[in-house]
């Protein structure tokens, strides 16, 4: 059988690439680009870029598969600088079509989001508390909609937790894991929990807040709320889809942090009145939640291991 190795320069693409690697029976540590052997499996474009030139990969789409327009960064479905990729592992048929575009002769699978499928078969904890977290994406300067809304918010989120606080409810804080070290120093300046891991915050949280992540039709899958954080330069006159602006009609959507503290978040979550609207951005999001995207990465995983063979 050829050899597999897992590249995965940072933990949320590891994160996601685990649970396949266990639906293969295999136990892999992460390989250092240049030292890979046989099959390689990553979950970023810049993780395939460091691969040695010839060697042969499986990219998983590490998270929903949002596009920002124009030539493709190498991070984005539709990419042109993949070489020697033997297969696409993705969420939706949404963006497999576009994998598909760019590369023809290439499979691209929609499976489902192996990294959701703990919760989908209902194997994590549910939440006890009342618990909100509140999360950022990062500077990303891809695009002025990937950019993450942290400075409109920044000067008044303790006035949010506060006003959340008095209604009874725990708040946590959350960051990319690209602005994690910065995020966590701000949530701590004002009493907040810092919860590093995302899987955690699915653990505890009733609620989720945030400006422009793939966090959000994850936590959408869930079946919980969600309030989506606005910016000035996310531009309402252009649409392209994802966040922008397929996903607000399943949450509630803020402008600024005052619209934050005007939020009951008792009705919120009792009322749950984006609950149909959030089930059609999953089902458009996701081409399976039934817990078994892993099992289908790895069906992908196998017929590029026969084929290589």
């Amino acid at each position: 059988m050829t050899e597999i190795s897992v590249v995965a320069s940072r933990p949320h693409y590891k994160a996601h690439i685990d649970p396949i690697i266990e639906a293969l029976g295999l136990d892999l540590a992460v390989t250092p680009p240049r030292s890979v052997r046989g099959l390689s499996i990553v979950a970023s474009g810049g993780d395939a870029a460091n691969l040695p030139s010839r060697a042969p990969y499986v990219y998983v789409e590490h998270g929903a598969g949002q596009t920002y327009g124009g030539n493709p960064h190498s991070g984005y479905a539709g990419s042109r600088k993949h070489r020697n990729v033997k297969a696409f592992i993705c969420p939706s048929e949404r963006v497999a079509e576009i994998w598909r575009a760019t590369y023809p002769n290439v499979p691209a699978v929609a499976v489902g989001c192996p990294f959701l499928d703990p919760w989908h078969l209902g194997e994590r904890p549910i939440p006890v508390d009342r618990t909100v977290t509140i999360t950022f994406h990062w500077k990303c300067k891809v695009s002025s909609f990937a950019n993450w809304a942290f400075p409109h918010y920044r000067a008044e989120l303790h006035h949010v937790v506060d006003a959340w606080r008095r209604q009874g409810w725990q708040v946590l804080g959350h960051a990319h894991p690209k602005e994690r070290a910065a995020l966590r120093k701000f949530w701590d300046s004002i009493g907040v929990e810092f919860v590093e891991n995302i899987a955690e915050v699915y653990d505890r949280s009733h609620v989720l807040v945030a400006d422009n992540s793939s966090v959000l039709p994850e936590f959408m899958s869930l079946g919980r709320p969600v309030i989506m954080m606005d910016a000035p330069w996310y531009d309402r006159s252009v649409s392209i889809g994802g966040r922008f602006w397929d996903w607000d009609k399943a949450g509630y959507v803020v402008g600024g942090p005052r619209d934050l503290t005007r939020i009951n978040l008792d009705w919120l979550t009792l009322a749950d009145p984006f609950a149909t609207e959030r089930k059609a951005v999953v089902e458009a999001t996701y081409a399976y939640s039934d817990g078994h995207a892993s099992a289908r990465a790895a069906e992908v995983i196998h017929r590029v291991l026969k084929e290589m063979t």
